[in-house]
C-alpha cells in the first residue's frame, strides 16, 4: 500500500501593516520661511519620512522621502500652512493621516512699534541708549559732552583790542576783528566782526584739542547782527567744509545757537566767519565747543536678523543746527564707526555714510526739512528715504562692505531739544521674504496730460485736482509710496493741438521717471465752435495727432499704461460732438491696445449736476466735489 504525505507549510505572505507616526510638532508662528520641526517620531517599522502640505498620502516613490526624520521644512511665501507627516516601511506601506497635523503661520516680516507714551524716565522696551529718556510722551537725548576743547574758547581774553587771545584771525581787505566791551552777551566783552564795503573776509579760527579722529562736536554760541548778517561756523582743513555747513542769521538781539559739527581725520580747526555782507557787523560771544561721546548719540534697537527693513520715526521738534534723524546699517552702537545716517540740521536733510568713522555726504534730499515722519527703506544695497510719505531721496546704492550688511538701526540726535515719537519697523526675518519692501521701491507713479481739467483748473489749481486727490487717497489707504502731488501736469494745452506742441517739453520734464499710469483727458475745448471741423480738428487730422502723441508717450515710457478719458461739456450740441469724438478716440485706442486703454466717462458724472461744477454753473470745470468724484471713478477703473 502506498502512503501519501501531505506537507503543510506556512509563512511568506506580503507585509500589509503600515507604520505609524507617533509625534509631530513644528515652530509656529515663524518669522522664517524655513520651519523648524521640533519633533517627528514614528514606530520601529518606519524606514523613511516625509512632510507634505496635503492630507492625501504621498506616492511611495514621491520626491522628498528621507531615511532620517526631517528637522526643517522650507516654504515659499508668507501664509498659513498645514503640515502633514508621513512615514513608510521597507515594504512601501505608508502611514495613515496623522491625527494632529500642524498649522504653521509664516510671517517673515518682523514688526515692532513704540509710541513712547510710557512714564517719564528710561526708555526701556529693549532700546539701547543710556542718555535717551522719555519726557511727556516723546523721546529725547542729552548726550554726554566733554570739557572745552581749547583755552579761551569763550573769547573773554584779548591780547589787544583787535586780537582775541588763542584765536587766529582770517581777514581780507579792510575788514576787522574788534573787542566790544559795550555790546556783549556775557562776561567783559564780545567779538565784533566788521566787514568792509567790498565784503572782504572777517573771521576767527582756533585749533582744537580733539581727543581722536572722527569726533562729533557740539558748538554753542551767542550772536547778534544787523541787516542780513550771517554766522558761518564749520570744522575745516584750509577751506574745505567737512560735515555741517550751517548758516545762522541772528538778528538785532542776542540769540543762542547750537550746532553739530564733525571732526574727520586730521581736521582740527574751528572756523567762525561773518557771512561777508558789505559794510555790516556781527557780534559773537560766549562760544563753547565740546566733544560728544560717540556712544551717546544713538538710541538703537536690538540687532536685526537681517539688513532688509523699513524703519520710521516722527521728528516732533528739532533745534536748528543740531542733527536729528535715523541712523541705520550701523555696525556697533557702543562705538559707531560704519553706518548710514539720514539727518536734518535745519539747512539740509542729508544722507551721510561713515566708513571707519569718516563721515561723508552721499546726497542732499529734495526738500523735507523740519518736523514730520522720516522713513528709510533698505533692501540689500538699495536705500530710499521718505519724508511724510514723499520720496525725498530716490534709490541710492550703498555697496560698501563695512556698511551694507550691518543690522542695527535707531534714532540719532546730538541735542536735547530734538524730540521724537512713534517709531515703527518692519524687518525681514532670517530666511524670510522681502516682499513687504516692494511697495517702497516699486513706485506707483500716477500723472496726467491734457487740457485745463487735467491741471485742475479753477478749483484745485496747485493741489493736483482729481489726480492729487487720487494720490492722497491711495497714500492714506495703502500706507505705501505713491508719487508726490503732480507739479508737471498738462502742457498748457487748451486743445489737442496745443498739447501736441508742448508734448516734447512735457516728456522732458519726466525724464528719468517711470509713471505706472498716465491719465489723458482732452477734447472739452476741441468740440467747441471755435475748433470743431476746422483745420487740424477734422476726424483724420485729430486722430493722427492723438495717435502721434500716444506713440511718443509710449516711446518715452514703454511700460506705462495710458488711459484716455471721455470728456464732458454741457450742451446738446457739445454732448453730440463728444459722442463723435469718443468714437475717434476708441479707434485710436484700438490701434494701440497693448498700452492704451479707455479711461473714465465724465458724461454720466456731470450731466445734470451743476452742483459739481465751478460756481454751480454747468460748463466744463468741476469744483472740489466734482474732482473728488472724478478721482473715485479713476480709482475704480484702475482697480486701485
Amino acid at each position: 500500500m502506498r502512503r501519501k504525505f501531505i506537507m503543510l507549510m506556512s509563512g511568506g505572505g506580503a507585509d500589509l501593516t503600515a507604520p505609524a507616526v507617533l509625534s509631530f510638532t513644528a515652530t509656529s508662528p515663524s518669522s522664517s520661511l524655513t520651519i523648524t520641526i521640533t519633533a517627528f517620531t514614528a514606530d520601529a517599522d518606519a524606514a523613511a519620512f516625509i512632510i507634505t502640505e496635503s492630507s492625501t498620502p504621498p506616492a511611495v516613490d514621491a520626491a522628498g522621502w528621507s531615511e532620517a526624520a526631517q528637522t526643517e521644512y522650507v516654504l515659499t511665501e508668507d501664509a498659513t500652512y498645514t503640515l502633514y507627516p508621513w512615514v513608510k516601511d521597507a515594504a512601501g506601506n505608508i502611514s495613515a493621516e496623522f491625527g494632529t497635523p500642524v498649522t504653521v503661520v509664516v510671517d517673515s516680516a518682523i514688526e515692532f512699534a513704540d509710541t513712547f507714551t510710557r512714564a517719564d524716565g528710561a526708555v526701556g522696551n529693549d532700546w539701547v541708549g543710556a542718555t535717551y529718556a522719555i519726557a511727556s510722551g516723546a523721546v529725547l537725548n542729552t548726550p554726554t559732552l566733554g570739557a572745552e576743547l581749547s583755552p579761551d574758547v569763550g573769547i573773554e581774553n584779548w591780547t589787544n583790542p583787535t586780537t582775541p587771545t588763542n584765536w587766529d584771525l582770517s581777514l581780507a581787505g579792510t575788514s576787522s576783528i574788534n573787542q566790544d566791551t559795550t555790546d556783549k552777551h556775557g562776561g567783559s566783552s564780545s567779538c565784533r566782526m566788521d566787514v568792509d564795503a567790498s565784503s572782504s573776509t572777517a573771521g576767527i579760527r582756533k585749533t582744537l584739542a580733539v581727543g581722536g579722529d572722527n569726533q562729533w562736536l557740539h558748538l554753542d554760541f551767542w550772536a547778534k547782527s544787523v541787516g542780513t548778517r550771517y554766522v558761518n561756523p564749520f570744522i575745516d582743513s584750509i577751506a574745505t567744509i567737512v560735515a555741517n555747513d550751517e548758516s545762522f542769521k541772528p538778528g538785532a538781539s542776542w540769540v543762542n545757537f547750537k550746532c553739530a559739527l564733525k571732526s574727520n581725520t586730521g581736521l582740527r580747526q574751528l572756523r567762525i566767519f561773518e557771512g561777508n555782507q558789505a559794510s555790516e557787523s556781527l557780534w559773537l560771544d560766549d562760544v563753547s565747543i565740546k566733544a560728544i561721546t560717540g556712544s551717546t548719540i544713538t538710541l538703537t534697537r536690538p540687532q536685526y536678523p537681517t539688513a532688509d527693513y523699513v524703519v520710521e520715526v516722527n521728528v516732533t521738534a528739532r533745534e536748528v543746527g543740531t542733527m536729528a534723524g535715523i541712523i541705520f546699517a550701523l555696525d556697533n552702537p557702543a562705538n559707531p564707526l560704519n553706518y548710514l545716517l539720514i539727518a536734518d540740521n535745519g539747512k539740509y536733510l542729508r544722507l551721510y555714510k561713515a566708513l571707519n568713522g569718516v563721515l561723508s555726504k552721499v546726497i542732499d534730499a529734495s526738500g523735507g526739512l523740519g518736523t514730520g515722519v522720516l522713513r528709510v527703506a533698505k533692501q540689500g544695497t538699495s536705500v530710499r528715504v521718505f519724508k511724510s510719505d514723499i520720496v525725498v531721496i530716490d534709490t541710492q546704492t550703498i555697496s560698501d562692505a563695512a556698511i551694507k550688511d550691518n543690522q542695527y538701526a535707531g534714532i540719532f540726535s546730538t541735542y536735547s531739544a530734538n524730540t521724537f515719537d512713534s517709531w515703527s519697523e518692519t524687518v525681514r526675518g532670517a530666511g524670510g521674504s522681502d516682499a513687504f519692501l516692494a511697495p517702497f521701491f516699486d513706485n506707483l507713479f500716477i500723472t496726467g496730460i491734457g487740457d485745463s481739467i487735467t491741471a485742475a483748473a479753477t478749483d484745485e489749481e496747485g493741489t493736483g485736482g482729481h489726480i492729487g486727490i487720487l494720490i492722497t487717497d491711495l497714500r492714506s489707504e495703502r500706507g505705501e509710496y505713491i508719487n508726490e502731488l503732480p507739479t508737471k501736469l498738462a502742457t498748457g494745452g487748451w486743445t489737442l493741438l496745443q498739447v501736441h506742441s508742448g508734448l516734447a517739453a512735457w516728456l522732458a520734464g519726466y525724464s528719468g521717471e517711470d509713471p505706472a499710469y498716465i491719465l489723458f483727458e482732452i477734447g472739452a475745448n476741441d468740440i467747441t465752435d471755435t475748433y470743431w471741423g476746422t483745420a487740424g480738428y477734422t476726424e483724420s487730422e485729430w486722430k493722427a495727432t492723438l495717435g502721434s502723441d500716444l506713440d511718443a508717450i509710449h516711446t518715452a515710457f514703454p511700460a506705462t499704461k495710458v488711459y484716455l478719458a471721455k470728456t464732458f461739456r454741457d450742451g446738446a450740441t457739445e454732448l453730440s460732438r463728444i459722442a463723435t469724438l469718443w468714437t475717434w478716440q476708441q479707434a485710436v485706442i484700438a490701434a494701440r491696445s497693448s498700452f492704451c486703454f479707455e479711461g473714465i466717462d465724465n458724461v454720466p458724472i456731470f450731466t445734470g449736476h451743476p452742483e459739481l461744477m465751478d460756481g454751480g454753473v454747468m460748463g466744463v470745470h468741476p469744483n472740489h466735489d466734482g474732482y473728488v468724484l472724478k478721482a473715485a471713478a479713476w480709482k475704480t477703473l484702475l482697480g486701485l
